[in-house]
């Protein structure tokens, strides 16, 4: 074993470093200015920068006055090196991923998806990793001291469409506990829906900004009456409705109108002067200091954010955290011991900073022998001092370590909560695993994750706490030692997508549909019988019928709609479908839907997934040469694909339009799809 430093030597040493890290985070915090980097940043700057500057824009700033650090090299896994070079301006924060790219490509600079980072607690390395931190405490709008909204604080309607339509208005109150409501705002033209995106509504207030034009600064002068950028590169697509909050502005209380997208944060404010009423608010800000400075503002040299405290572990084990920065240069190791002292595994690794003095995450897998049964362990991170090799604890954390991983009795829950977060990210569920599981005493029915508005049995009740992971961020599930699961978010259960006929119904009843069983219906394709129903009422403006097929095993359900063609006809057979068919399947259920109301699909879209087979095309709708089409694909305007039987390719854009192209091989429809990289990356792809 190393030999252990006196508590004061140690101290001595850690503060030492921690005050050179002090001087470096304040130099870059308290900077009133510092040169853009990269001439690529710097054109894209001065589009609207330099007419601001200049005093002829009627506009807010769109980046800032000037960058706030120097350039940095975050963690990216895809980059040269794993790193990329990245600059943070107040408003959001400037990535060249690729720097053998084309400059002139305006995806050659991307705008990082911050807002996302900061609600969902998670910093990105890379294409689908993460590394968990917190949710952001730190208020989206007006002044510092504001202790609501913040970013942790939208976990709760994050990815949550409310189901707004255009033409209604946005009254809601945000509030800490709940939604209020505000009249006064229900005839305001600021507020009505005029767009939806993604199933979320946008206010005129926000579309109308989006979509402005002013001066603009291209090719080395000031362009009157241009688009001021693409709000898709700029703003990402909306990740909640807008509402309304209460927030101190300047020491006065004001409404205040917000709404979050993948990349910023809009907030409309009536007061404000005509052309300020709508701004972006102070992202790249509120990022840096989550990422950078607030988790080790205590003094701490390091975080471990994976495993959480007291958690049940089993080999490989990954620990996952964050490094202060001041660990000389980063260099450390992780190793785990058990309740002896006796050491079970170790690894060296590097904190991956951005700059000298900067936190940086890092992450390593122990492999180790546990013991026969559960045990006590402790995860440490520690450093060796410069002087004389001694080591140097930076954080620890409990967890206990066990030989045959989770009890036996819970392997179907555990399979079961991996197939329930499979569906709902759509990953295969080989992306899925179980990180720990933790034995737990619920405080009644609820499993500890209560629904609001409902009445449970006060018991105690024995269970788990299961802790999933996916590319990167952790879900929990609470189970009892039954058949019950919860996935439990923010303290309060998620519904999910139904995995079974009686679940799909039922969840059609809980939003507010009439349901009439009119009998069995049979299709000769499938291998069960199902109930065709009628539904009314919710958000349909005329009733609807759908067929609805229970299967007592999923694989019985995979292999019939494995014999579906992406288009809707069965294998080896051709069916004249009244109207456009829908198919849709979820585990043990699959749902026919025949018929085009838009309304009927988005609730079948919430609650099954998207459709796996869509209708083929019809004659009337627009052809286009494959070069159009792969243009499209480049620029992130096609949301959904489908290669029928007849061999064409149908292309949904995201304004809705339907249009077919002559067959590509599909395998260069995914090569074009990895070009495009991120506005592509929710472009699904159905194919046989």
């Amino acid at each position: 074993m190393l030999a252990e430093r006196t508590g004061g030597e140690t101290m001595r040493i850690i503060w030492t470093y921690l005050a050179v890290a002090a001087v470096v985070l304040a130099q870059l915090s308290t900077a009133s200015a510092a040169p853009i980097a990269q001439p690529a940043f710097e054109r894209l700057w001065q589009r609207t920068g330099v007419p601001i500057q200049r005093g002829v824009a009627d506009y807010s700033w769109v980046w800032g006055p000037e960058p706030f650090t120097p350039q940095l090299m975050e963690a990216n896994a895809e980059s040269p090196s794993g790193r990329r070079a990245v600059q943070y301006f107040d408003k959001s924060r400037m990535e060249i991923n690729n720097p053998s790219g084309d400059p002139s490509s305006p995806w050659f600079v991307t705008n990082g998806l911050l807002v996302n980072e900061l609600i969902s607690g998670r910093v990105q390395v890379g294409a689908g990793e993460f590394i968990p931190l917190a949710p952001a405490n730190i208020p989206i709008a007006g002044d510092p001291s504001n202790t609501f909204p913040t970013y942790a604080s939208l976990v709760r309607i994050y990815n949550t469409p409310a189901g707004r339509e255009p033409g209604d208005h946005v009254t809601d109150l945000f509030l800490p506990e709940g939604a209020g409501e505000l009249p006064q705002y229900a005839d305001s033209p600021a507020t009505e829906i005029v767009r939806v995106e993604r199933g979320f509504g946008i206010p005129r207030a926000f579309w109308d900004f989006m979509n402005r034009t002013g001066t603009v600064y291209e090719g080395g002068r000031l362009v009157p009456n241009q688009p001021l950028f693409d709000w898709v590169f700029t703003l990402g697509y909306p990740t909640t409705d807008a509402f309304w909050t209460r927030v101190t502005v300047g020491g006065v209380e004001r409404d205040v109108m917000f709404q979050a997208f993948e990349r910023r944060v809009l907030t409309y404010t009536p007061d404000n002067p005509q052309p300020y009423q709508v701004e972006m608010g102070n992202v790249g800000r509120h990022y840096y200091h989550w990422r950078y400075e607030a988790p080790f503002a205590d003094g701490a040299e390091a975080l471990i954010t994976v495993p959480e405290p007291g958690a049940l572990v089993s080999p490989p084990l990954l620990v996952q955290g964050f490094g202060s920065g001041s660990a000389f240069e980063g260099a450390i190791t992780v190793r785990l011991k058990d309740a002896a002292g006796r050491q079970l595994a170790s690894v060296n690794t590097q904190v991956l900073q951005p700059d000298v003095g900067l936190t940086g995450p890092f992450e390593a897998t122990l492999t180790f022998t546990p013991p026969p049964e559960p045990s006590p362990a402790t995860i440490e991170v520690i450093t060796r001092s410069p002087r004389d090799g001694s080591e140097i604890l930076l954080a620890s954390r409990e967890v206990r370590v066990t030989h045959d991983g989770p009890p036996p009795a819970l392997d179907e829950q555990m399979e079961r909560a991996r197939r329930d977060l499979s569906r709902r990210l759509k990953l295969d569920l080989s992306e899925i695993r179980v990180v720990s599981v933790e034995p737990a005493e619920w405080p009644g029915g609820s499993l500890g994750c209560p629904a609001p508005e409902r009445v449970y049995t006060l018991e105690i009740v024995p269970g788990y706490r299961l802790t999933l992971e996916a590319q990167g961020q952790r879900y929990t599930y609470h189970v009892d030692q039954g058949e019950r699961l919860v996935y439990c978010r923010d303290g309060r259960p998620v519904l999910g997508l139904a995995s079974t006929a009686d679940e799909l119904i039922a969840a059609l009843r809980e939003r507010g549909y009439a349901i009439e069983d009119t009998g069995v219906v049979r299709q000769p394709f499938l291998r069960t019988d199902g109930r065709l129903y009628r539904i009314s009422g919710g958000g349909l403006t005329q009733p609807v019928e759908l067929q609805v097929y229970g299967y007592a095993e999923e694989a019985t359900a995979a292999e019939d709609a494995a014999s579906i063609g992406p288009d809707g006809q069965p294998e080896g057979a051709i069916v004249d479908w009244v109207a456009p068919p829908y198919f849709y399947r979820s585990w043990r259920v699959l749902a026919i839907y025949v018929g085009d109301s838009q309304a009927a699909l988005q609730v079948l879209n919430d609650l099954l997934g998207p459709p796996f087979a869509v209708p083929s095309p019809s004659a009337d709708q627009a052809r286009i040469p494959w070069d159009e089409a792969r243009a499209l694909l480049l620029a992130g305007q096609v949301r959904f694909i489908a290669q029928s039987h007849s061999l064409n390719v149908q292309m949904t854009l995201a304004d809705g339009r339907v249009l077919t192209t002559v067959e590509p091989r599909i395998d260069e429809i995914f090569r074009v799809i990895e070009e495009c990289g991120e506005p592509c990356a929710s472009t699904a792809v159905a194919t046989e």
